[in-house]
C-alpha cells in the first residue's frame, strides 16, 4: 500500500493557485492506494469522494494535485465522471417460453 497526498480544486486552477497550495503543507490530504500510477490513484480518490464532492453527471469533474507522501514531485490530473455502457445476459430455458 502506498500513501499519497492530494489537493482538490473544483474549478480549473491557475498556475499561481497550484504553486501556492503545493507550498502549503496544511492543504494536503492523505490517501492510501494499492495503485502506483497517478491516474489510477486520482480515479480512486474521486470515487471515494464522489458523494462529498457531488460528482454525479458526466460533465462533473475535479482537478487533483497528487504526490507520493512527502515527495517534492507532484502531478495535476483532471478527473471526470464516466459511465460505461454494459450489457447483461440471462440464460433462458426453452420450456420457459410460450
Amino acid at each position: 500500500m502506498e500513501f499519497y497526498e492530494y489537493v482538490v480544486f473544483f474549478d480549473e486552477p491557475s498556475k499561481k493557485e497550484v504553486l501556492e497550495v503545493v507550498d502549503d503543507e496544511t492543504q494536503w490530504n492523505l490517501f492510501s492506494s494499492a495503485e502506483n500510477l497517478i491516474g489510477y490513484v486520482a480515479r480512486e480518490i474521486a470515487e471515494s469522494k464522489a458523494s462529498d464532492w457531488e460528482l454525479y453527471d458526466e460533465d462533473d469533474y475535479v482537478y487533483l494535485v497528487i504526490r507520493q507522501e512527502q515527495s517534492e514531485e507532484w502531478e495535476i490530473t483532471k478527473v471526470s465522471v464516466q459511465y460505461i455502457r454494459m450489457f447483461d445476459d440471462e440464460q433462458i430455458d426453452l420450456d420457459d417460453l410460450d
